[in-house]
């Protein structure tokens, strides 16, 4: 891997804001997007857990890179590339980590979101919709850039999907907002007494959106709160980590909401941190060993990273806020 420290004196003065975080299957590096405020450009950069450097992904001038995600055997980036920070048209582009050189491999003028590689094949899914299109998935074969639409837009969603996560090669879970199937919709709003409530849903290639554990999401519907966010899946779903209220103390009097770190553990959500803190951007590393994620207790949008041992329960603090 090539490394490049970034330079103290270049940052001295900025202000930065991180907003994504992506584990490395191996859960020895990090991947994040980063925006230096109030308007500057999304760029990505890599921290490593063992050694502390940082390495920064060039972008063209202009352009904001965003959403990064890495190859199962951890030598490549999938990432996307547009003109505004909305990425309302952008592009994927691979980033080969041994030489942090960025190569486009789609065409068009689409919004394309959460590119990810599927296991065990050269492809990568991503999801594309909004103005005025339904959100759905395609499959990109990056060899011969020819597509495959995993999940039509008459059975997409309205108002967004979430980056997924793969559970085997032909079956992912995912989080979204809106389906645009009639009897969905329906149970989504029995379930959360709203058809636009976020849930989360598992699909099998091939067949149609189901809804992945509804009676964890009822619980909201129970108890009036916040649904479960941030969902990720390790290999084959052996670790399904997601974010929620905190069960220790789900509310500060005059602070806010507590989230947490939680894992579904045979049928229910087993609390994994006590932070009590505002808690975004939960990545589960492929192979289960780490969480990447962003904490931020004063509720001001500065979330930093901080990465939680799946074996031992220690989290452990980057300072990468600072660093930059």
């Amino acid at each position: 891997l090539m490394v490049v420290i970034f330079s103290e004196a270049a940052f001295a003065d900025r202000k930065f804001m991180l907003s994504d975080f992506q584990m490395s299957p191996d859960g020895k590096l990090v991947a994040f997007q980063y925006q230096h405020k109030p308007q500057g450009l999304h760029r990505l950069g890599l921290i490593n857990l063992e050694t502390g450097a940082l390495t920064p992904i060039p972008a063209p001038q202009g352009k904001h890179l965003g959403s990064p995600s890495f190859s199962y055997d951890g030598k490549r980036l999938a990432a996307v590339i547009g003109d505004n920070s909305a990425f309302s048209v952008s592009q994927i582009v691979v980033i080969d980590l041994a030489t942090i050189q960025l190569t486009q491999v789609t065409e068009g003028r689409e919004p394309r979101y959460y590119p990810v590689f599927q296991p065990g094949t050269d492809q990568i899914l991503y999801v594309v919709g909004g103005l005025g299109i339904f959100y759905h998935l395609r499959l990109l074969n990056i060899s011969d850039h020819t597509e495959t639409t995993v999940l039509e837009k008459q059975d997409g969603f309205l108002v967004v999907i979430s980056r997924p996560s793969f559970v085997t090669s032909t079956e992912i879970i995912f989080q979204a907002i809106a389906p645009s199937d009639p009897e969905l919709k329906d149970a989504v709003k029995q379930l959360t007494e709203s058809e636009f409530a976020q849930v989360s849903y598992r699909l099998r290639f091939g067949d149609h959106p189901e809804l992945l554990f509804p009676h964890v999401e009822s619980n909201r519907k129970a108890f009036f709160r916040p649904g479960l966010s941030w969902l990720s899946a390790s290999e084959n779903g052996n670790h399904v980590v997601v974010v929620y209220l905190s069960n220790v103390e789900p509310r500060t009097k005059g602070v806010g909401y507590n989230y947490e770190i939680f894992k579904l553990e045979n049928g229910k959500l087993k609390q994994l941190t006590n932070v009590r803190s505002h808690i975004q951007a939960a990545h589960v590393s492929y192979k289960g060993s780490k969480v990447a994620f962003g904490s931020d207790p004063k509720r001001r949008r500065e979330w930093d990273l901080f990465v939680l041992d799946m074996k031992t329960g220690k989290i452990r603090a980057t300072n990468l806020l600072e660093r930059l």
